[in-house]
């Protein structure tokens, strides 16, 4: 995120994937909002979001991420 955002505003997300090539759409309310330094300005905002609406796409993929080996 470029910028921080207020706790309590509601956000639509898409995730963009490559393999196989997918858009997943999630919504949720923001949570908790900080700004990391030391890394580039344009991503550094970092929210904590709240589901409120994903779908079976959304469980999939962080089914798949759940197996996948720490490197």
């Amino acid at each position: 995120m470029p910028d921080a955002r207020p706790v309590g505003t509601k956000i639509h997300i898409t995730v963009q994937l490559a393999e196989p090539p997918r858009e997943i759409k999630v919504s949720g309310i923001i949570v908790h909002c900080n700004t990391a330094e030391n890394i580039n300005p344009q991503f550094a905002a970092k929210a904590g979001i709240l589901l409120t609406v994903s779908g079976p796409d959304w469980q999939e993929l962080c089914a798949q991420l759940a197996v996948v080996p720490v490197k």
